[in-house]
C-alpha cells in the first residue's frame, strides 16, 4: 500500500471488525465493477442434483469465481472455494456450487483477466 500523507492509520495492517470488512469488500467489489474488462456472458444456469451451476463465456485465459449471498441488501458476497470448475473451452466455463444453501441464494460470477475484474449477477434459485 502506498503511503498517503493524509492517512495516518493504515487499517489494513490490523484486524478489521465485521463492519470494516463489509465496507472493504463492498469497496473492492465496486472498484472491480468500474474496471473496463468485459463481463462474462452467462449462457445457462441450472440446479441439478442439489448443485447450482452456471455456464458462461469469458475472455480467453480469464479466471472466474462464483460468489454467493443469501440477501441482496447485505453488501458482502462470499466467494465460493469448494466449487466444481469445468473449462468447456478456452472461452467457456461451468462453475457449480457443490454445497448450496438450503433456503436458496443469489449468485454472482467474477471474471479476472490480467489484473482486472467485472461482476455479473446471475440469478436466484429456491429449492423445491
Amino acid at each position: 500500500m502506498i503511503a498517503d500523507p493524509y492517512e495516518h492509520n493504515n487499517l489494513l495492517q490490523g484486524r478489521l471488525d465485521l463492519p470494516q470488512q463489509g465496507a472493504y469488500v463492498a469497496l473492492l467489489s465496486r472498484l472491480y465493477q468500474w474496471e473496463s474488462v468485459p463481463p462474462p456472458v452467462v449462457t445457462n444456469f441450472t440446479l441439478l442434483s442439489s448443485r447450482f451451476a452456471v455456464t458462461a463465456s469469458r475472455a480467453n485465459d480469464a479466471r472466474c469465481w462464483l460468489w454467493r449471498n443469501d440477501a441482496l441488501d447485505y453488501p458482502v458476497w462470499t466467494v465460493l472455494t469448494n466449487v466444481n470448475v469445468v473449462n468447456l473451452s478456452s472461452t467457456s466455463v461451468r462453475i457449480a456450487d457443490t454445497n448450496p444453501l438450503p433456503d436458496g441464494a443469489f449468485y454472482r460470477m467474477t471474471l479476472r483477466a490480467v489484473q482486472s475484474s467485472t461482476n455479473t449477477a446471475i440469478g436466484w434459485w429456491v429449492p423445491d
